[in-house]
């Protein structure tokens, strides 16, 4: 039983508290023979304090009181009376009393400080049990508002891709629909760094690194960002060096470092302005360079431009629109890779230079180079704006099943893939769908996630166990993007991973593949 639960009962501290006091009686008799009538309240002081010790004050009081009872009658002359008739042993008697007075004084302050203390501890301890219940919610809460916010865009950019691929003869609309692309890349840049920016709180950020030659992270960083830049009339220059410059990182997540300072620089400097990009290399590092002529940052505001959520203009901000976060996001991943980013800015007006150094990869052999124009493997963030080119299309008419409960984004891509030639079908279930490939197995599959009663997952994994699903090629097309959601995609035996909005020129680029396997 603990000293918490022994002092709720009303008695037993009490009692024990007499039987202390009895045990120290007993002992101070014992002495006598050697000690005499000579410090009559040692071991009942000792009894006070182990009954305050143990009972609380209220014990203490009842140990002390007796203490002194048994030592008048049992120890200080006359014994058998209560009488104190030598003034020493009154005011030994009285020295016991205040000292015991004081001890208990003493044990009350100790003993409300602990309680205090405990009381504290389990208030931090629920408030941090709170705070990580709250924390998983956030989290939770992020991922459904990604995945919800992506399912209506996927419609929206395969309609817009439609729309330019009907309207070719019109300028004007070719012009509208690029702009609403954008718009469309912006709001997915922002559903992606809010992702990411939970995913770096917890760790929980992985990278899938290759070696690459620096030359491709700009090149496809300069087609991420060159529809921005020409919608604000900046002047794009690339300086990229001559000899080649290896690193070993996530393609993806190096594209997005340099995206995000490119997107930064066109977003602080005003129409018109410069921004330049810059690449070296050392013998031990490559060095991304960016710089711009725009609003420039004030001295004494250039060590926070790195924290999340900083605002460091806050007129400029508004203006211009974002949440603080791509720039935290930016040393997150470069520190990520083991690089550092640095900030460097003479003043306001004067413009920006950011440097991110990242360690330069040897070896003996290059690796092959991915061309910028190869298909991009974006399994989390396909943040490049749409190819204004048209898509190849299919030599023979190969048969494509989209399963999507949401009819809007198979319906648009439907339309799409049927203006490329594709026989199409939808499903707006798993289980219908199965059945469809079971009676006729088709040569690709569009695969939602997120569907109703059976999840895309289960539905893969069914379909790969029928007679002809291992030759299918299935794309998962989900608003769910989490390493876990792409991890659970490749158990399934789902080929791509594709977070919505995906761009319809990535789909026919994989579909276009397929149909040269099938030549």
């Amino acid at each position: 039983m603990s000293r918490a639960s022994f002092r709720t009962h009303v008695l037993l501290p009490y009692g024990f508290a007499i039987l202390c006091t009895v045990i120290a009686t007993w002992l101070r008799c014992a002495l006598t023979p050697l000690v005499g009538d000579r410090v009559p309240f040692g071991c009942f002081f000792g009894s006070v304090i182990v009954s305050a010790w143990v009972g609380g004050v209220g014990p203490a009081i009842v140990s002390l009181a007796l203490g002194i009872v048994c030592a008048a009658h049992f120890i200080i002359p006359p014994e058998g009376s209560l009488l104190v008739q030598s003034p020493s042993d009154l005011f030994s008697l009285t020295i016991y009393f205040l000292v015991g007075v004081a001890s208990i004084g003493l044990f009350f302050q100790v003993a409300s400080r602990t309680q205090d203390a405990e009381r504290q501890l389990e208030e931090n301890r629920r408030l941090s049990e709170a705070l990580q219940l709250t924390d998983r919610r956030k989290d939770e809460f992020l991922a459904m508002l990604a995945h919800e916010l992506r399912n209506p865009l996927a419609p929206i950019r395969s309609g817009l891709a439609l729309l330019c691929r009907m309207c070719d003869a019109d300028s004007r609309a070719v012009e509208l629909t690029a702009v609403l692309n954008r718009q469309i890349s912006h709001i997915s840049y922002i559903v992606n760094d809010l992702l990411d920016v939970s995913r770096f709180i917890r760790d929980e950020l992985t990278l899938s690194c290759e070696v690459l030659d620096i030359r491709t992270v700009v090149n496809d960083a300069r087609d991420a960002v060159t529809g921005e830049m020409k919608s604000k009339k900046h002047r794009f220059n690339v300086t990229v060096a001559d000899s080649s410059a290896l690193v070993l990182g996530d393609r993806v997540r190096l594209v997005q470092i340099l995206t995000n300072l490119l997107l930064n620089a066109a977003k602080y400097t005003p129409e018109g302005g410069r921004i330049q990009l810059f690449t070296h290399a050392t013998q031990d590092t490559v060095q991304l360079e960016v710089r711009d002529n725009g609003i420039g940052i004030d001295p004494d505001c250039q060590p926070r431009v790195f924290e999340l959520f900083a605002q460091l203009n806050p007129v400029a901000t508004r203006e211009q629109g974002g949440l603080g976060l791509g720039l935290a996001i930016v040393r997150a991943l470069t520190e990520k890779h083991g690089g550092t980013v640095t900030v460097a800015s003479e003043g306001r007006g004067l413009g920006s230079q950011f440097v991110v150094e990242l360690p330069r990869h040897h070896e003996t052999e290059a690796s092959p180079m991915h061309d910028h124009d190869d298909i991009r493997d974006m399994a989390e963030n396909d943040t490049s704006d749409a190819d204004s080119g048209s898509p190849e299309t299919a030599p023979a008419p190969l048969v494509v099943y989209i399963v999507d409960d949401n009819q809007d984004a198979s319906v648009t891509m439907a339309m799409l893939l049927q203006l490329d030639g594709y026989e199409v079908h939808c499903f707006d279930d798993g289980p219908t769908a199965i059945q469809a490939v079971s009676d006729s197995p088709p040569d690709a599959i569009l695969l939602d996630i997120g569907l109703p009663g059976m999840d895309g997952y289960e539905v893969a994994r069914r379909i790969r166990r029928l007679r002809h699903g291992a030759d299918i090629l299935i794309l998962a097309c989900t608003g769910w993007g989490s390493p876990t959601d792409i991890q659970n995609s490749v158990d399934a035996g789902i080929d791509e991973h594709l977070v919505k909005p995906v761009d319809p020129p990535r789909i026919s680029a994989l579909l276009a593949q397929l149909t040269q396997h099938a030549a």
